[in-house]
């Protein structure tokens, strides 16, 4: 079944977070930290995945922080938030 995301707003499925600018500087921050390091000279293969997966996690978690649901509550991603 296909819902919009209108209807998950309706329906309380989801809701809308609200989120500083600091708060997303600080994760874009980390995704350029994380996609420099992976250029570092001497790095396995296995690290430069690590890193970049680090990036992509946390470009999820700018999505995430904007959608949670309400059973879960903002705090179901505080230990996330700004590794």
């Amino acid at each position: 079944m296909k819902k919009s995301w209108a209807k998950l707003l309706a329906n309380r499925t989801v809701t809308r977070l609200q989120t500083t600018k600091a708060e997303l500087d600080n994760l874009r921050s980390i995704v350029t930290r994380s996609l420099n390091d992976v250029k570092a000279p001497g790095l396995s293969a296995d690290a430069r995945f690590s890193m970049a997966y680090d990036a992509a996690r946390t470009l999820s978690l700018i999505i995430a922080l904007r959608w949670i649901p309400p059973a879960l509550g903002r705090r179901a991603l505080q230990h996330l938030r700004g590794s």
